[in-house]
């Protein structure tokens, strides 16, 4: 029992420590005035299937605070078998907006249709299921220009209701906390393409989505990597709540595990060997965490009660930091480690299930 409690000790002492550091360095941004005037934008939606969405995602870019004579909208119609199409077609008078058909399936293939499709250089990419605050797109090309980027990375809000969505809430909120501190401390690590700035010449200087093109997803993080692998100083994370794009959190089980597992596909592929470090302090810690849980019953636990208190006031300082931009209840901070229990299940549904998107089965993942 008591090489135990030093390993679980070890653990959780260093994910505190880890959480500290992030903590410390999770800082808000403001947006200054800009110091130009601002060029012409393209925002890239992919969709398929998603005439439940489509409507409010592009109410919500109707309703920026934005000059829409430099804006272009392009819709990208990824096969869809629904009413998406005809949904967004009654925005066609609202603003500028293209609706064109990938050539190939897959999110991947859309999106090269809508980077080869838009005529200016700079282009945002976000979901078809994502809606915007009025001033999400001006800030984010303001400090997209004003700071010379090559990428400019946006934070993700999920909306939920029930106890389930509400865990998948904070833990995408800590997920996007880590993500930000990270990349600004040009330590790169994960990013979301629902709301993603890039140079065209430079998606095309790498090789866009080239070197994981045969990858279920990575069409955001991994490619965020690429670009801060040839500019760390020009690829940069906004932390700030006018930014923040919200989503849908998953509404049952077998979305969840299907999510996670199109997630875990790309995790081999990370550039940066410290990626696999930061996940480790996240999954090790939860062995640690349910050690201590047993031996706090056990003789003399009340040191293993100590530690499990230590560990939650860490969880706590971090998540009382990044609510300041990201909202989510305080309170599920409580039942994250058992929650995030489905990591290993979703290690092992990943290695021998097929994995459906859409309606596509993509086949097992390698591990």
């Amino acid at each position: 029992m008591a090489a135990i409690f030093i390993i679980s000790l070890a653990f959780i002492l260093i994910y505190v420590l880890f959480l500290r550091y992030i903590g410390s360095r999770f800082k808000i941004h403001e947006v200054a005035p800009a110091a130009w005037e601002l060029p012409k934008v393209f925002i890239l939606i992919p969709a398929r299937n998603e005439e439940k969405h489509i409507g409010n995602c592009l109410l919500s870019i109707q309703n920026q605070d934005f000059d829409f004579g430099k804006l272009e909208v392009i819709v990208i119609d990824d096969f869809s078998d629904d009413k998406t199409v005809e949904t967004a077609k009654t925005f066609e008078n609202k603003f500028n907006l293209k609706i064109i058909k990938s050539e190939l399936p897959g999110k991947k293939q859309a999106l090269l249709a809508g980077i080869r499709h838009a005529g200016s250089n700079i282009m945002i990419t976000t979901d078809a299921d994502c809606t915007m605050g009025k001033d999400w797109l001006r800030n984010m090309l303001i400090e997209f220009v004003n700071s010379d980027l090559n990428m400019l990375c946006g934070l993700i809000q999920l909306n939920s209701s029930g106890i389930f969505q509400k865990l998948q809430q904070a833990e995408s909120a800590a997920i996007v906390g880590i993500s930000a501190v990270m990349l600004n401390e040009q330590q790169p690590c994960t990013c979301n393409g629902a709301n993603l700035m890039f140079r065209k010449d430079v998606f095309d200087h790498i090789g866009g989505y080239g070197a994981h093109a045969g990858l279920l997803s990575g069409d955001d993080d991994l490619l965020m990597q690429q670009f801060a692998r040839l500019d760390m100083d020009k690829t940069r994370y906004i932390v700030q709540k006018d930014t923040v794009v919200m989503t849908a959190a998953c509404g049952d089980m077998k979305g969840f595990m299907q999510q996670r597992s199109r997630w875990l596909s790309k995790r081999k592929a990370y550039l940066f060997p410290y990626n696999q470090l930061v996940q480790a302090i996240v999954l090790l810690h939860l062995p640690a965490f349910y050690s201590l849980c047993f031996l706090a019953f056990l003789p003399h636990g009340e040191y293993a009660a100590g530690l499990i208190i230590i560990k939650y006031l860490a969880d706590i300082y971090y998540g009382r930091k990044i609510r300041k931009v990201v909202e989510f209840k305080l309170s599920m901070i409580l039942l994250m480690p058992f929650y995030q229990a489905y990591i290993f299940g979703a290690l092992v549904y990943s290695r021998f299930k097929k994995v459906e998107w859409k309606g596509r089965t993509l086949g097992p993942i390698d591990n």
